[in-house]
């Protein structure tokens, strides 16, 4: 199953999420990707549709999925190996 608890194959199926879905992904999100740089969970946790609205860069993102997100990522991971990011509620 996946962060908000769905049947996953491959990624996530029931929207809109609840609350504490969305926490639990964000959870997942960052212990997984950012800190743990464990880019397997991405396509479960990211819509096929989703779109980086960042300019990290500075360059506006147009391409759907998780392929912006992993390169964010990446670059900041390889910047800043031994970064570990928590959520404070």
């Amino acid at each position: 199953t996946s962060a908000c608890g769905q049947e996953v194959p491959g990624r996530l199926k029931k929207w809109p999420a609840s609350p504490e879905q969305n926490n639990a992904i964000a959870i997942q999100f960052f212990d997984s990707v950012w800190n743990k740089g464990d880019f397997s969970v991405l396509d479960t946790l990211i819509s096929p549709e989703a779109i980086d609205h960042s300019t990290v860069g500075g360059v506006d993102k147009k391409e759907k999925g998780s392929a912006s997100f992993r390169a964010i990522v990446s670059m900041f991971r390889a910047a800043m190996p031994n970064i570990q990011l928590t959520i404070d509620d």
